[in-house]
């Protein structure tokens, strides 16, 4: 019954907490509580409809207005990701989680929270909700995240830049 991600696969995190899976899980909701849809924020912002009407801007427009039955669903979500957050830092200590992605961004500080909420919820390793609150950041809105961290990593093992030449490497 796990939701299908995009690798084929079953049941895996960005099946269920990436913007996709968001999305899939706002349609089987409002699919699953017509009457609590009807009344909500999102439907209002989807035209009033069909739960295939929905899409991603809407939705985070929704959630970042506090739509409750929109945050619902992202509540939902965020629990497979607050304890793969929480496993993370239990088996390898990282103290610093920036949220990136197209969805995330677009909620903005709302996500954070929730997700916060839901770390703190969890326990999160025994950790003060101040302390788990400190832990999560909401990232910058473009696409450098994954390269700067790379960067870092590398620098950080003492790896050098290859110099920047207009021939390819020999």
């Amino acid at each position: 019954d796990a939701p299908l991600c995009d690798c084929g696969g079953r049941g895996h995190l960005g099946a269920v907490a990436s913007g996709r899976g968001v999305l899939a899980a706002a349609r089987r909701a409002a699919a699953a509580d017509p009457a609590g849809f009807s009344t909500s924020r999102l439907a209002a912002l989807c035209g009033g409809g069909h739960p295939d009407a929905i899409g991603n801007p809407a939705l985070a427009k929704a959630i970042a207005e506090g739509d409750a039955f929109a945050t619902g669903v992202l509540r939902g979500t965020l629990v497979p990701l607050a304890q793969a957050v929480s496993a993370v830092f239990t088996s390898i200590g990282v103290c610093r989680f920036i949220l990136m992605g197209g969805f995330a961004l677009a909620v903005g500080e709302r996500y954070r929270v929730l997700l916060v909420e839901e770390l703190v919820r969890q326990g999160c390793f025994g950790l003060s909700a101040d302390r788990v609150n400190a832990l999560v950041s909401l990232g910058a809105p473009d696409d450098d995240h994954g390269l700067l961290g790379a960067g870092r990593l590398l620098a950080a093992r003492g790896h050098p830049s290859p110099p920047l030449t207009d021939r390819p490497p020999t």
